[in-house]
């Protein structure tokens, strides 16, 4: 019930179109200069760049070549 509780307060974000284009960009501009992050840390961040949003990490080198606004806590 909790579980039930709590997912009914968030709203989920998917890789649409958006996203995807975001991804497109990103990862050629990321090959293009040889600094390929790992692929799902690509795909969360083109879902917060395409919803402009900020991507709260711990770990902010994950996302340190991915255009893409960043807070760490």
């Amino acid at each position: 019930r909790l579980i039930d509780e709590f997912v009914n307060t968030i709203e989920i974000l998917n890789l649409d179109e958006f996203a995807c284009e975001e991804f497109g960009k990103e990862y050629a501009r990321l090959k293009k200069i040889g600094k390929m992050p790992n692929e799902i840390d690509l795909m969360i961040a083109a879902v917060v760049k395409a919803n402009d949003l900020v991507l709260i990490t711990k770990d902010k080198k994950d996302f340190k070549n991915i255009n893409v606004k960043i807070e760490v806590w």
